[in-house]
């Protein structure tokens, strides 16, 4: 009272010029008495007994232990003033849970629900102006009925009776404390916390985003609580303490995470294990608890997760003090201010200390925006750090680009010598099996006794010039040609070479066999048929120059669908088949190798003294057409 007459004298110093005489009204006495159970008509009647003298704020749990329903509150008040401005102003701070307000007998407010599901007045501080009408000389009295079905804090906060001028100044300050504060908290809350989650979806590893929106996310849900002014979404008041308790149980659980995340990065298993179970526990036991254990379990659980929010700010307080996490010492300052905030409104809650608004959601806002600004900071170095590795790549992909540009120029340059030299060989190993082999016929004709031949020397030696010629014209024509047409048949194949040798074979006593089949299962490219020609060349060449044979036997047959078997067979003195594989004595067995590889086909020699076996096996022409498509 006398603060009110304080500040009634300062008013009055300030706008004596322009306004009358101020006059505060003088409350009498406050006395509360248990409502009246029985019939609705009974419960809405002011009691006529067990009035008893309070202060406010009262907490009627306290007094009457167990009592569960209606309690009234009587002020009684007078105004001594002789002059006023007008009819005063009425400001309650706040009701638990939900109440009407009569002045003398006129009802000036009620809440839309007085019984389950219950309208919440809790945090939500309300004025009038008392209609001049319906007051009294004299002495008048307040009204106050309270509902508060199984509350922990029940009761009637601060009523006070000021002139307009005081009574705005007063709920600017209650709406500010009450209503704006926890308004902010929880929109930054949300907006925090949405951030962070998405930009946890998008990082997983950085795990302290997560834990860090989910706490966002949690702090939100307890603050609803408070601006709540009706039970939606839960069907009952207790549904909705228990889901707000649950709230303050995930966000200890969700701090403590976060700091263990900022501190050491990886918790251990059983630390993390230890606050899961206890976690359960307690959401377990808010879940699952009788009706008329909730209150005591509510307390129970919050005074537990304020506990442990309390031991994790300490936690990050003392170990922030380290070098090691110096980077934390932000959210340590943060978290100092928050102690000092809990314990404020711890006291508060408890009605140790009186005060018009918590601490809270300004220690929330200070906690949000530092947590946020430093995760900020530290997500901008990651991304100049990768914006600078993203330099120094582009630097090292640009110099890797320009080596491998010189490399594939180096490559394409080496491959055209390649290419240049591989046409040499294949032209040297097409000179040596097509000229070395008319090369060769003409010197065993010419080795040969001319006696009995019938023919001239310049019809031999011009034979011999037109066969060259012929081979001659055919390695041209083989090189350059770009679409050659393959033998129809296999005797079409075989028909030149048989031509040539035949001939020779005579000259020399040789008796030759050739066998073929009458056509082709899968036929070969043009490719493929010069391949099997010069090799074939080159291995008749070597009997007459080396195998001293009196027979020859050529074969090509088919030894399964789509395979291909060419057989040059002798009864010459042989060789030492062995030695030449492992050596490769001799430019003309080389080629012959070379040929058989190309052709993608295997060649087995087999040579003893009277028989020598030269095989050239292709298993699948088929496959070997796809795999070797360029002609020839």
């Amino acid at each position: 009272m006398l603060r009110q007459r304080a500040l009634c004298l300062l008013t009055w110093l300030l706008l004596l010029p322009t306004t009358g005489w101020c006059c505060t009204p003088v409350i009498e006495s406050i006395s509360a008495a248990r409502g009246v159970e029985g019939s609705q008509q009974a419960a809405a009647a002011h009691p006529a007994t067990g009035w008893v003298p309070v202060t406010l704020p009262d907490r009627w749990s306290q007094r009457w232990p167990g009592h569960d329903g209606t309690v009234w509150y009587r002020i009684d008040w007078h105004s001594d003033c002789t002059q006023r401005a007008g009819p005063p102003s009425l400001v309650i701070e706040s009701i638990v849970m939900a109440g009407a307000v009569y002045s003398n007998d006129d009802l000036l407010w009620a809440d839309l629900q007085l019984d389950e599901p219950m309208s919440r007045s809790w945090n939500m501080p309300r004025h009038w102006i008392l209609p001049g009408s319906g007051l009294r000389p004299g002495r008048n009295t307040l009204w106050f009925k309270v509902q508060g079905h199984g509350q922990p804090s029940q009761g009637l906060g601060l009523v006070h009776l000021l002139d307009a001028p005081q009574a705005h100044a007063l709920m600017d300050s209650l709406q500010l404390h009450r209503r704006t504060m926890f308004t902010v908290s929880l929109t930054l809350s949300l907006a925090m916390g949405g951030m962070f989650a998405g930009m946890w979806l998008f990082y997983r590893r950085r795990a302290e985003h997560g834990w860090f929106a989910l706490t966002s996310f949690a702090w939100a849900g307890f603050i609803w609580n408070v601006l709540a002014t009706d039970t939606w979404p839960f069907p009952d008041t207790q549904t909705l303490m228990r889901a707000n308790t649950l709230a303050l149980l995930a966000y200890a659980y969700c701090f403590r995470m976060f700091v263990l995340r900022l501190l050491v990065k990886a918790p251990s298993t059983r630390q993390t294990r230890a606050m899961a179970a206890l976690g359960g526990m307690g959401a377990a036991s808010i879940l699952l608890s009788p009706q008329a254990l909730l209150a005591s379990i509510i307390s129970i659980n919050a005074l537990v997760a304020v506990g442990a929010f309390i031991m994790t700010c300490l936690e990050l307080i003392v170990r922030s003090a380290h070098r090691a996490n110096a980077r934390n010492r932000p959210f340590a300052i943060v978290a100092l201010v928050f102690l000092f905030a809990a314990a404020h409104d711890l006291l508060a809650v408890n009605g140790l200390l009186y005060t018009r608004g918590a601490y809270a959601p300004i220690a929330g806002i200070a906690l949000s925006l530092v947590i946020s600004i430093v995760l900020a900071a530290r997500v901008a170095r990651n991304m100049r750090r990768v914006e600078r590795f993203s330099q120094r790549l582009n630097a090292a992909v640009e110099t890797a680009c320009t080596d491998l540009e010189i490399s594939l120029r180096q490559e394409r340059e080496l491959a055209i010598a390649n290419s240049r030299l591989k046409e040499r060989l294949q032209m040297s190993y097409d000179l040596h099996d097509s000229l070395g082999a008319a090369l060769g016929r003409a010197i065993a004709l010419a080795e040969q006794p001319r006696h009995g031949t019938g023919r001239s020397d310049d019809a031999r030696h011009l034979s011999t010039l037109r066969s060259l010629r012929d081979d001659l014209r055919q390695i041209i024509d083989s090189g350059t040609a770009t679409d050659p047409v393959p033998p129809q048949t296999p005797t079409d194949w075989l028909a030149p070479v048989r031509h040539r040798f035949s001939t020779l074979f005579d000259e020399l006593d040789i008796h030759s066999r050739w066998q073929v089949p009458a056509h082709w299962d899968v036929p070969p490219d043009a490719r493929q048929c010069l391949e099997m020609k010069r090799l074939l060349e080159e291995a008749l060449t070597n009997v007459i120059k080396h195998a001293d044979a009196r027979n020859v036997d050529v074969t090509l047959h088919i030894p399964m669908p789509g395979a291909l078997e060419l057989r040059i067979e002798d009864d010459g003195v042989g060789f030492d088949a062995p030695h030449v594989r492992q050596h490769g004595a001799g430019l003309g067995m080389h080629s012959m190798q070379a040929r058989a590889g190309a052709l993608g086909g295997e060649l087995q020699i087999q040579s003893r003294a009277g028989h020598t076996r030269i095989s050239l096996h292709l298993r699948d022409v088929q496959h070997a057409l796809k795999t070797e498509p360029q002609a020839c």
